[in-house]
């Protein structure tokens, strides 16, 4: 007998052991990506709206009824541009910090839409005494209509945002 081992079997198949996990490739999903650089397309387009938001607020005078609501709305979007973009590139390079800012920018996404559900009121009048003569129905069913596909819209996304947040928890945890 000799000492030799046995001839490699190149038709067998061994299972590689659990310390292998070089084999294992890194599983980080595809909807992270998709979501912070969608996002961060987003972010690019608030902070244009911030910059003009904060033009207009000094246009505006300090007696409109939507002064407060005007200062609150560049409050929260500046928010949001500061945690986001951040988040964005973080998760898209895979750095765990990147979902804590990302849960920071939704809160302010969250209370930019309280800011804009809590202006309806008066946008809504200042519309109907620009409209004098028409139809205020009309006004009111144009606003339920447009005003409610943007929240559904701006709901599913910050939905689908919140889920890529708490996937990429899972995948950068491991």
């Amino acid at each position: 007998m000799s000492n030799l081992p046995p001839p490699l079997n190149p038709y067998s198949y061994t299972v590689p052991s659990p310390e292998a996990t070089y084999l294992q490739p890194n599983r980080y999903p595809t909807q992270i990506i998709v979501a912070a650089t969608i996002d961060l397309f987003y972010l690019a387009l608030r902070l244009v709206l911030v910059g003009l938001g904060a033009i207009g607020l000094a246009a505006m005078g300090t007696d409109d009824p939507l002064f407060i609501f005007g200062i609150l709305e560049i409050l929260t979007g500046g928010l949001m541009v500061l945690f986001g973009i951040p988040a964005g590139i973080l998760l898209i390079i895979k750095h765990r910090r990147g979902v804590l800012l990302g849960w920071l920018c939704l809160i302010a996404t969250l209370l930019n839409l309280v800011v804009a559900l809590a202006e309806i009121p008066i946008q809504l009048g200042n519309a109907q005494a620009r409209m004098a003569g028409q139809n205020p129905t009309a006004v009111y069913i144009g606003a339920l209509v447009g005003g409610g596909f943007v929240l559904l819209l701006r709901l599913a996304w910050n939905g689908f945002y919140a889920y890529a947040l708490v996937e990429a928890k899972k995948a950068l945890s491991s």
